[in-house]
């Protein structure tokens, strides 16, 4: 009798899993945070020698700069996923100027002072390139959508393979300029209309508002993935009082009783609990159901070709009528699960 062949390490070890073309735009989105600033701070001091004058101040070149490279490079990243239709090239044309505002006015909302218009006008630039990330995932992943849904046109016209996980993540990195932008407005507000006496009031009182604002968008950027049961909220709004809104009054309590470097630690110690929350959420809260776990279809996704994105919906054979592309099972699977996140 033949002894039974062992089973091969090819067939018992997981085959290795690349990230998903998604994940790495995700990641390459992240990454721009660091990289565009960074670039933009090279380019304007190469530059800015070239383009002296009343109009174009280092300032407001750094912001062209910085606008023109993050939207050109996340509308590369993510060019290659959205559904080009007309409508979204107008709307992505048109709300692509967001991030120029700044550049266009070029002024400080009010007059704050000498040494404070700089940070107003820094402010309003990263207030609007957060928003921008957000416009931006609603012309291409929602707008289309919304209006196929109230017009009752089947299929609905949508962009390639983006779960609502993936559109919260996407959001997630508007989310950092976004309040970024608020904090350095509100320390202004604060300092120029309510003046609170003294700078740990008015650090304090800055941090306080910044953050509800922080929290209150984190919650309705992640609203549709998590599974908002009632001990859920409780426990997060907790969480965020121990993590950030507590840490926000230690400028005010200990900054004046403090030596050097102790009062400079504890104005840092907010944004350290900010960003210690949002893992916080990440870690704990509990997802909805076919809301793009990893591995898993989403409940939301349509079958598309991977080939061409031509809906199957209602088809009884996977070979793709647009594109003649005859997938197999798996390669459909694959192609329609949601991101690996």
């Amino acid at each position: 009798m033949s002894e039974p062949i062992a089973n091969t390490p090819s067939s018992t070890t997981p085959q290795m899993r690349r990230f998903g073309d998604i994940t790495r735009k995700l990641v390459y989105s992240i990454v721009l945070i660091p990289i565009v600033p960074a670039l933009a701070g090279i380019s304007i001091n190469l530059t800015h020698p070239f383009t002296t004058g009343s109009w174009m101040d280092m300032q407001r070149l750094m912001h062209f700069v910085f606008s023109a490279m993050w939207v050109v490079a996340i509308i590369v990243i993510w060019r290659s996923v959205i559904l080009w239709t007309l409508g979204r090239v107008w709307l992505t044309a048109i709300t692509s100027m967001i991030p120029f505002v700044q550049v266009i006015y070029g002024q400080p909302l009010w007059d704050a002072g000498c040494g404070s218009d700089g940070f107003l006008r820094f402010g309003q630039h990263q207030v609007t390139v957060g928003v921008w990330v957000w416009v931006a995932v609603w012309v291409w992943w929602g707008w289309e959508k919304g209006f196929a849904r109230r017009a009752t046109i089947e299929p609905p016209i949508r962009s390639i393979k983006m779960s609502d996980t993936a559109k919260s993540i996407a959001c997630s990195i508007g989310h950092i300029p976004f309040v970024i932008g608020c904090f350095f407005i509100i320390v202004e507000v604060v300092d120029s209309f309510i003046g609170l006496g003294s700078e740990p009031s008015n650090i304090t009182a800055s941090y306080e508002i910044t953050m509800a604002i922080a929290v209150t968008s984190w919650l309705l950027i992640w609203r549709r993935v998590v599974n908002w049961q009632r001990n859920v909220m409780f426990w997060t709004l907790i969480a965020a009082t121990v993590c950030i809104a507590i840490p926000s009054l230690f400028p005010f309590l200990l900054m004046r009783k403090l030596s050097s470097p102790w009062d400079d630690i504890v104005c840092i110690v907010p944004v350290l609990g900010w960003g210690i929350w949002m893992a916080g959420t990440v870690l704990f809260w509990p997802m909805r159901a076919g809301a793009g776990a990893a591995g898993h279809a989403d409940a939301n996704v349509t079958p598309q070709c991977p080939s061409c994105g031509y809906l199957l919906t209602g088809l009884t054979k996977t070979r793709c009528p647009e594109c003649g592309d005859e997938p197999t099972i798996d390669e459909l699977w694959r192609a329609t699960a949601s991101v690996e996140v």
